[in-house]
């Protein structure tokens, strides 16, 4: 496999379930947008904002149409309360996630 940024960053790993996803969400934002890495993180903003799950909802809802699978297929592991999150997209790999991520993200 070729070495790329967001592998070497940690934004993201290979796991038997699927891909996990490291994401950096800001809420409340003026429009729904992946706009760099921020630590080990995709940064992402969106409009929703953190009350009663709306901006998870709304994260899961990007990724979904994103990377065009069920927003059942995509678990949050970590950080429900949290800006920080770790998800699953199950079913995918490595080399379906790359791709739609470096049209959407300036590395």
């Amino acid at each position: 496999m070729i070495e790329h940024p967001l592998l070497a960053q940690g934004c993201l790993t290979q796991s038997d379930d699927g891909v996990l996803l490291n994401v950096y969400v800001q809420p409340r934002a003026s429009r729904d947008a992946f706009v760099g890495i921020h630590g080990e993180s995709l940064k992402l903003v969106v409009t929703s904002p953190p009350v009663d799950g709306k901006a998870n909802g709304r994260v899961i809802k990007i990724l979904a149409k994103l990377f065009h699978i069920s927003k059942g297929s995509i678990i949050l592991l970590h950080g429900q309360q949290s800006r920080h999150k770790r998800l699953l997209l199950s079913g995918l790999g490595i080399d379906d996630v790359l791709p739609v991520l470096s049209a959407v993200i300036q590395v």
